[in-house]
């Protein structure tokens, strides 16, 4: 794996980046505000272009919440990385691939894991009725009636 020094410079910069875009967009995003009065035979605008002034307000405050995410992600990392514990898998220790450090600094899983996760209760496996363990091999699972 890359030095201690080299990781710490990425998920730097990659911060900054981060923190520069959110300085970018304002402290907070501006929320749609009540319209002021309008002159006698003035007309609000179609129903259009309402739509697409409150989809971008949307898109504002998406873009702000994910961004806000990976900068306490980042920093997370930096943490892992001044405790020695960066770079290895969350859930099974073994080390995080360099290419996939590198794509996305903040991880902590490797893809074997993250796959796993993301499949969530679909691989739940059958359960021994009597020990309540995960059965070794579910296509021959004996009915409980039998146990």
């Amino acid at each position: 794996m890359a030095s201690s020094r080299r990781i710490a410079e990425h998920l730097e910069s990659e911060l900054r980046m981060v923190e520069d875009r959110l300085r970018g967009m304002g402290t907070e995003p501006t929320p749609l505000q009540a319209p002021a009065p309008l002159p006698e035979g003035a007309h609000l605008g179609d129903f259009h272009d309402r739509a697409v002034a409150g989809l971008a307000t949307e898109m504002l405050y998406e873009t702000r919440s994910r961004l806000l995410k990976r900068r306490a992600n980042l920093r997370e990392a930096l943490r892992r990385l001044r405790d020695g514990s960066y770079g290895r898998c969350g859930d099974c220790d073994e080390p995080i691939p360099e290419k996939r450090l590198l794509a996305m600094p903040e991880a902590t899983l490797c893809v074997p894991c993250q796959e796993q996760r993301e499949r969530g209760s679909r691989d739940i496996k059958p359960l021994d009725p009597r020990s309540r363990l995960p059965l070794l091999n579910p296509s021959v699972a004996a009915r409980e009636d039998d146990w």
